[in-house]
């Protein structure tokens, strides 16, 4: 004779075995990875250089992915997860903020759009002072301005914004959610 299951008598939501946080976490690394691999692809296979915004939009990526794997070995149980829930949407919230500006400055007007781009990160990063270096990254780019690739007629930085509010919600979901 097959078990029957008794339904809970408080009416909680089923529990589904096979969503387990470690497997939501590594499912959220893999996406993050993915897409960081494929940008390294359309960078040095197809040829599209990445402006400054895109590096950093990438390296909020990369962050976003290791902070889910941490949480995917880890596999923590209730504070800990929420914590580690919270630092990946933080860390979303940061790549929608820089994709945001990216997005802003991709539709100023070319009057509006600074001559000089200004120097490379890498210069950046060994001839100046944090501070210095942070301020330079803030200010606007006329590289940053160019749409080379798109999808369905939507730049890099749009998608990205869709991109990071999903990990954010994924992050938040993956670690609150789940009992185990």
């Amino acid at each position: 004779m097959h078990d029957l299951h008794v339904k809970d008598v408080n009416n909680s939501p089923p529990e589904f075995t096979w969503l387990s946080r470690r497997r939501l976490n590594t499912l959220g690394f893999l996406l993050c990875m993915f897409s960081v691999i494929y940008a390294h692809f359309a960078q040095f296979v197809q040829g599209f250089a990445p402006c400054l915004l895109c590096v950093l939009q990438r390296l909020a990526l990369t962050v976003i992915g290791i902070i889910f794997l941490f949480a995917a070995v880890h596999g923590p149980r209730s504070w800990a997860a929420r914590i580690y829930g919270l630092l990946i949407d933080l860390t979303a919230m940061i790549g929608v903020i820089i994709s945001v500006w990216h997005v802003w400055i991709q539709n100023l007007p070319l009057e509006k759009l600074p001559r000089s781009c200004g120097p490379s990160l890498d210069y950046m990063l060994k001839n100046l002072q944090p501070r210095e270096a942070l301020q330079q990254l803030l200010t606007v780019s006329g590289e940053c301005a160019n749409t080379d690739w798109n999808l369905l007629n939507i730049s890099i930085p749009i998608w990205n914004i869709l991109f990071f509010f999903v990990l954010g919600i994924f992050g938040l979901v993956a670690n609150y959610w789940p009992r185990r």
